[in-house]
């Protein structure tokens, strides 16, 4: 009876503390949810690893886990805002305009043929810089069982 009231318990807090996902981003269809919520899950661990009220971990093995745990995080963020084409130097100053012809729509940019170019350059880049992160988050999700306090 107690361990059933205990886990009531934990369900009122667990969906209190986690409202924001379940409202706006867990749908069975999309993976940010569940990406959301392990990122949401591994910061609490990290905080309770932080927390200097209950048992503490020897700084030599709990500060290279945080570490891990902080940069598993902002992989997962840089996943969720797709932000690799930004982050490498592609230039979004131009616009595009949707013409109207006989039979469909032509589409006209203002893109500079060096723009152009250097728009290239930047979503190579970005697509090797999302393989290297990708592989790197995977490897940090390896470590995830090690975590536990």
């Amino acid at each position: 009876m107690i361990e059933r009231l205990h886990n009531i318990k934990w369900f009122f807090k667990n969906v209190w503390r986690y409202r924001k996902g379940l409202c706006y981003h867990i749908r069975p269809w999309d993976s940010h949810g569940a990406m959301w919520m392990f990122k949401e899950i591994i910061r609490d661990i990290r905080d309770t690893m932080q927390d200097v009220s209950g048992a503490q971990e020897v700084d030599e093995t709990r500060i290279p886990k945080e570490q891990d745990i902080a940069r598993l995080i902002e992989l997962i963020e840089n996943q969720m805002s797709n932000n690799y084409a930004e982050r490498c130097g592609y230039s979004f100053n131009y616009k595009m305009e949707f013409i109207p012809t006989k039979y469909a729509f032509e589409m006209v940019s203002t893109e500079t043929k060096e723009q152009q170019e250097q728009n290239d350059l930047a979503l190579s880049k970005a697509q090797s810089l999302e393989k290297v992160e990708h592989e790197e988050l995977v490897e940090l999700i390896s470590k995830y069982r090690r975590w536990w306090i």
